[in-house]
């Protein structure tokens, strides 16, 4: 037969797998989810590392109100990388999620789905469907998070509505009470108007916002009986119409003002300006000039503001009320006049200020936000009205000097985003001041923040908060077991009977909403303790008051590292977003230093927030949402995977359509290499056929070497938590070493040499351990495609584990690292490189078609003498992909002289006959025009 004529494909060793070249990825996902639910994949690598070092990452709960967001999927993934890296290392690291239940959230939409009144439901059936509400979403966001391959206790998460889980909340509460950190006082809160309820900082979210911005005079009238001492210090003021000049971007608490603050240290400067004699902060007199319109030239005199303490001047519109100038550090001189309207009932230092000084702490507002009926001139008004009817009683006065608006940041609540107000009422709180120099030091010596920025933050916020507001004016939570008495007016709070309640809460199936049922009395609860504390009445009735929320989740460590098996308290490391260093981080933190004495955890992850492709934040408003549902019913769980470990959480991450695509491209790459591998160890046995290192070809060897460079890379990716390197590092493995040059070599041995020759088992052996080693990285970022190739991988060896997470993450081979090789290596692809430069350029030319059509010669020079002694021309040729190599002191014909490098070169069309088989040319052609190589190969068949 004619060699034009046979066809020797049937010869050579093509590759064969059953491993799609598409990945259907959004198709075939559910199957592998079915795969280890009946398998029971989780709980067997889970079992089979007990014993071991036990590493665990504490689950920061979401919130059960709705469909998990692109944020909070992106944070479970994260999550995710930590447990099943540690396990598949050998350590003991099961993952308990957790959900989020009570609040005003869930309250508010269930109250408006079921059509409800706040104030007229029956707080049993409130509760029900609250509870319904939540657990409806904890079955919607546990499916999603399944879907996503996120391993874990999915069957039994914490959630915070259990009974079990509120009498641990109960317990702990019970310690702080027997530490004495708990009080009931008045003081300013953050309160939402519009949710009718205190707020703790955690809660509280800052925005910009639209303010009057107003200059208002406060009479000082120097022959009044109320300020004898005006005259008396400043004889040189008889006979002037004196001021003080305020500025407040909150005329609704002008109705509550009752001082004047000043700065001690401070210059004070009493300024002549349209008949009146005006005081203001000196250093503020242009600013002031400049906002009001007035001429104010050199000051009459001037003085320390403590010169001017006790001083008295009138309010601007209630005549009969004495405004005492007061001292105050915290005043400022970056706006305003630097004499500050003082209100201790809004104002946390305005409160202190109070206290001091021993003014009368007024708030004439109510839960709703209007003022109270007996309000002289505003009773019954919105503050927002009262504001408005305020500045016109001041400028009917002549006493308003300025008014404007201003934008400027102010806080919001994070629930309903609406502006919130400072009110002083009667709370029940934590007393931080007690042990907030200690939370301190544990933040500075027993926590590694990562990144560190996160320390300074998390510092910085818990070393100025104040006492937390721990009482929630609603019904879906856990309550503040305390009695109010009906005689006294007292409330009693005792650890006993905390500790009473729990026990009941925990043994029913109703837990806390026991509390609300009427039937059960406090003497039902409480038996002989049904007693008020202070007067000992038994006319006593149950707190309306929850619990924070923030205090729901903070103790959850508590909840369940003491009680989950295998957990150990301290935790190894909380991940959350940045938010929560004034969230979650700080709510654990604080109630396990006012318990324990030390942190809840030994580290502590940030991650920064989800972006659009253009570095916006995501809003409805501008449509730019991007929903993980979305992602993964178009491109696969494994992309949005990808896309979490391809980031530099550190920062804020970005996410779009064009990224997404970007890394399906990233992921078909990786996928591709696996399928070359896949398909070409077919018929190979590694129990049988694999090569002993030291019988390796060089360029296996190589191969080995540098696969263990990059198991050195991921391991140090992973323990540091840096998954943007390995993942780097493998896609960039796959596609440079492996793809570009190593697989591409490969394939004539692979193709053309016989079925169990050693070049070919050689290459095979490598191939096995690095497909093994990379599926194994893989894992933990793409876990359906990982299990996908390990299925794949047990047709060829049956002997592997059932699934790639019972198998052990790749150690690097210490053995297998060889320097001097790699560096010989790196000048051949330098070489191999130049040469492929030139070759381009002749296809260009139409002077070959294929690199197999051509002839090269090399210029010998100095650097490349090692490359000559280690390898023959023939290796060179295969290296190179052409038919013949040499080296030569003069290169013939046209030489090419390689920018990059300086080689030169030249090439040609090879002599020889092309091999039918091999597609090589060769000098000396046998039967059929066929190579020798080839026909020693067929007479084996």
């Amino acid at each position: 037969m004619c060699k034009e004529c046979r066809d020797y494909k049937d010869t050579l060793n093509l590759p064969v797998t059953n491993f799609p070249m598409r990945a259907n990825l959004a198709k075939r996902e559910p199957e592998f989810l079915k795969f280890w639910q009946e398998h029971d994949t989780y709980h067997r690598a889970v079992a089979q590392r007990k014993g071991a070092e036990t590493f665990i990452l504490h689950d920061g709960p979401p919130y059960a109100n709705a469909n998990i967001h692109i944020g909070t999927a992106f944070n479970k993934v994260l999550k995710d990388f930590i447990p099943k890296y540690k396990l598949m290392s050998g350590r003991y690291s099961p993952f308990v999620p957790g959900y989020d239940t009570h609040g005003l959230p869930i309250e508010l939409r269930v109250l408006k789905d079921e059509n409800m009144s706040g104030e007229a439901a029956d707080p049993i059936l409130l509760r029900k469907k609250c509870r319904e509400f939540a657990c409806k979403f904890i079955e919607v966001q546990t499916d999603e998070f399944r879907r996503l391959g996120v391993f874990g206790e999915w069957d039994d998460p914490y959630v915070t509505l259990k009974p079990e889980y509120e009498a641990v909340e109960l317990n702990i509460f019970a310690d702080m009470v027997d530490k004495d950190l708990v009080y009931r006082g008045l003081k300013p809160v953050y309160w939402c108007i519009d949710c009718q309820t205190a707020l703790a900082t955690g809660e509280i979210e800052y925005g910009d916002e639209s303010s009057p911005s107003v200059y208002i005079a406060y009479p000082m009238p120097a022959g009044d009986p109320f300020s004898p001492g005006l005259t008396q210090r400043f004889p040189q003021l008889a006979g002037k119409d004196v001021y003080v000049v305020i500025w407040t971007t909150t005329p609704w608490t002008l109705a509550a003002s009752m001082a004047v603050a000043l700065h001690p240290h401070y210059e004070y400067g009493f300024y002549e300006a349209n008949g009146k004699v005006l005081l203001i902060a000196a250093e503020l007199k242009g600013s002031v000039a400049r906002e009001t319109g007035l001429v104010l030239g050199d000051p009459l005199f001037s003085a320390r503001g403590a010169e001017l303490e006790g001083l008295i001047s009138t309010h601007p519109f209630y005549d009969d009320r004495k405004i005492p100038l007061i001292l105050a550090d915290y005043i400022l001189l970056d706006s305003g006049t630097g004499c500050v309207h003082t209100a201790p009932g809004h104002g946390t230092e305005d409160f202190e200020s109070g206290i001091k000084y021993g003014i009368e702490i007024y708030n004439p507002v109510d839960d709703a936000g209007f003022y109270l009926k007996n309000t002289p001139l505003l009773g019954g008004m919105d503050i927002l009205s009262g504001g408005r009817k305020a500045l016109e009683l001041i400028a009917e006065r002549g006493r308003l000097l300025g008014s404007g608006t201003i934008m400027h940041s102010y806080p919001h609540c994070w629930r309903c985003k609406k502006p919130v107000i400072f009110r002083a009422t009667e709370q029940w709180f934590i007393s931080v001041s007690k042990f907030r120099d200690r939370a301190l030091e544990v933040i500075d010596n027993e926590v590694r923040w990562i990144p560190e920025w996160g320390h300074d933050r998390i510092y910085n916020m818990v070393r100025d908060r104040s006492d937390w507001c721990i009482s929630r004016q609603r019904i879906w939570g856990v309550p503040i077991p305390a009695l109010k008495c009906g005689d006294c007016g007292g409330h009693s709070l005792t650890s006993e009977r905390i500790r009473i309640f729990a026990e009941k809460v925990k043994n029913s199936p109703d837990g806390c909403s026991i509390w609300w049922d009427r039937e059960r009395t406090p003497s039902d609860l409480f038996g002989d303790l049904a007693v008020c504390d202070a007067c000992g009445s038994r006319n006593v009735s149950k707190d309306s008051n929850i619990i924070d929320v923030w205090f729901d989740s903070g103790i959850s460590h508590f909840a369940v590292l003491n009680t989950r098996e295998g957990h150990e308290w301290p935790t190894g490391i909380y991940l959350e977003g940045s938010d929560q260093h004034r969230g979650w981080f700080q709510s654990s933190l604080l109630t396990a230093v006012a318990v324990k004495d030390r942190a809840p955890y030994r580290q502590v992850l940030t991650h920064g927030f989800i972006l659009d492709g253009e570095g916006r934040k995501m809003s409805k408003s501008l449509g730019n949402s991007v929903f993980p549902q979305e992602v993964v019913n178009e491109y696969g769980a494994d992309i949005l995977r990808l896309w979490v470990a391809s980031t530099d959480y550190r920062n804020d991450v970005r996410i779009s359509k064009t990224i997404m695509r970007a890394l399906s491209e990233t992921y078909r790459r990786i996928r591709n290499t696996a399928r070359f591998l896949l398909g070409n160890l077919h018929g190979f046995d590694p129990g049988k056929h694999s090569v002993p290192r030291k019988k390796m070809l060089p360029m296996d060897r190589w191969i080995l070497s540098r696969l263990n460079h990059v198991i050195e890379r991921s391991v140090d990716g992973f323990e540091n938590y840096e998954y943007h390197l390995p993942t780097y590092a493998i896609h960039s493995f796959c596609v440079t070493e492996l793809s570009s040059f190593y697989l591409d070599v490969s394939k004539d041995r692979l193709y053309v040499e016989a079925a169990d020759s050693l070049a070919r088992r050689s290459a095979q052996t490598a191939m096995w351990e690095v497909l093994s080693a990379v599926t194994r990285m893989l894992a933990t970022i793409l876990s359906f495609t990982a299990e996908e190739i390990w299925q794949e991988m047990r047709t060829i060896d049956p002997s592997l584990p059932e699934s790639v997470f019972l198998s052990d993450f790749p150690k690097p081979d210490k053995s297998a690292i060889d320097e001097p090789l790699d560096a010989r290596w790196d000048r051949l692809l330098v070489l191999r490189g130049a040469v492929s430069r030139m070759l381009e350029a002749l296809r260009a030319q139409k002077t070959i078609g294929t690199s197999l059509e051509a002839r090269v010669q090399v210029k010998r020079t100095a650097n490349l003498a090692d490359i000559e002694k280690a390898f023959t021309p023939q290796e060179l040729a295969d290296i190179a992909i052409v038919s013949k190599f040499e080296w030569t002191n003069e290169p013939e014909g046209e030489t090419f002289r390689d920018e990059e490098t300086g080689y030169e070169m030249a090439a040609a069309f090879t002599s020889g006959t092309k091999c039918p088989r091999c597609w090589k040319y060769t000098e000396t052609p046998q039967e059929d025009g066929l190579c020798p190589r080839c026909a020693e190969v067929l007479k084996t068949l």
